[in-house]
């Protein structure tokens, strides 16, 4: 394994935010392009860690699918076996702060103040939808953090060794970045993370200069 690889791997495991899976009220799956999410959320459902599924997403920039990214998850979980009275549909939102703002009264009309929830995201976006819930839910919540399965190594095949590096330092700075507006709670940053950071950065700035 080489240096970057090692120092990006640190970097998404840091990200990659997990707790020991507990029983809750409510699985809240985030938008992706991928059924990663899903497939975590149905795997959670049919261990019986909650009752309820809640699925969000509209369309992004780059999906291509004529549903929703929320009824296509829903239209997974179904196929998996899940009755489609025990899954919410939240279809409005466009981004991680809108997932959390669009589903609050969605679940306030279906009568759901719970004392738990298992989120559930890609690995590397878990620590900033755990820091946007967390500032942006109106009351006290307890949250079980379940990224979905999404190995290191299918990560890097899916985007390249360089690619996934900078997909996950733009992670990194999204933190920083919503934190000053306000939209998720801010994040300390360990040193041994600030330092693979500063690795990383320095290796795809030596690439684009050879590059060059």
């Amino acid at each position: 394994m080489t240096t970057l690889e090692k120092n990006t791997k640190s970097l998404l495991n840091w990200l990659a935010v997990k707790d020991k899976p507990e029983k809750a009220d409510l699985i809240f799956l985030f938008g992706g392009l991928f059924n990663i999410a899903p497939q975590k959320g149905l795997e959670l459902y049919n261990q019986g860690y909650a009752p309820k599924i809640l699925v969000t997403g509209k369309k992004g920039a780059t999906w291509k699918e004529e549903k929703t990214i929320a009824e296509t998850f829903k239209d997974y979980l179904i196929k998996g076996g899940v009755p489609d009275n025990n899954i919410l549909v939240q279809d409005t939102s466009t981004n991680t702060l809108e997932d959390i703002t669009h589903a609050r009264p969605i679940l306030e009309q279906a009568g759901l103040k719970f004392k738990k929830v298992i989120l559930v995201s890609r690995p590397f976006h878990q620590r900033r939808v755990q820091a946007t819930f967390k500032k942006q839910f109106p009351y006290a919540v307890k949250i079980v953090n379940q990224p979905g399965n999404e190995p290191f190594e299918e990560f890097v095949n899916r985007y390249g060794m360089e690619k996934a590096a900078e997909k996950l330092l733009g992670e990194f700075d999204k933190l920083k970045l919503y934190a000053d507006k306000g939209d998720i709670e801010n994040q300390a940053v360990p040193e041994n993370i600030a330092e693979v950071v500063k690795a990383i950065r320095e290796v795809l700035a030596q690439s684009e200069v050879g590059q060059g």
